[in-house]
């Protein structure tokens, strides 16, 4: 059985696109969700948190004293379908996530990272892959494979020149 806790970690207003795919997944998740083992959910939208890194780290340390099995971390600019869940929980990964599209208005382009290091276009593909690198932007994690990973989580440095995302070496 799944115990999932969604975490909105961010610091401004959400959109509509946003803020609907949201009710829709929580609808789905509460009519649907027994079906595919989700025993309980919960929707964190932290909203006040400038730090990132702060906020994903609390959003885990929340989730694990209120026993929940995994985190379903969704940033605030995504917009996705009501069975995301469903569809993230089939794959039965530790970690699992959808590709997204970068920030970067200049060129389209994917956030994940293939084995080669390059970004991994999910254009007309279904299903899953190994990837080094894959953005928090959707990501279902199971909370037992924290007790492996060492803190701090979402550490952010300064290399090559520039930062480098919170999420990066999680």
């Amino acid at each position: 059985m799944y115990r999932v806790y969604i975490a909105i970690v961010s610091n401004r207003d959400h959109k509509a696109l946003f803020t609907g795919a949201l009710y829709a997944l929580t609808q789905h998740i509460t009519h649907q969700g027994p079906k595919y083992g989700i025993e309980r959910h919960a929707v964190s939208i932290g909203s006040g948190h400038s730090c990132l890194s702060m906020g994903r780290q609390e959003a885990l340390a929340t989730a694990k004293k209120h026993n929940f099995t995994h985190v379903l971390f969704i940033d605030d600019d995504m917009v996705f379908a009501p069975n995301l869940l469903q569809s993230l929980i089939s794959r039965k990964k530790q970690v699992v996530g959808a590709n997204a599209m970068t920030k970067d208005k200049f060129k389209s382009t994917f956030v994940v990272r293939g084995m080669d290091g390059e970004r991994l276009s999910s254009k007309n593909k279904t299903g899953i892959e190994e990837v080094t690198r894959h953005g928090m932007g959707i990501m279902l994690v199971e909370l037992s494979i924290l007790d492996k990973v060492p803190v701090p989580h979402f550490e952010v440095i300064w290399k090559d020149g520039s930062y480098v995302s919170e999420d990066n070496y999680f």
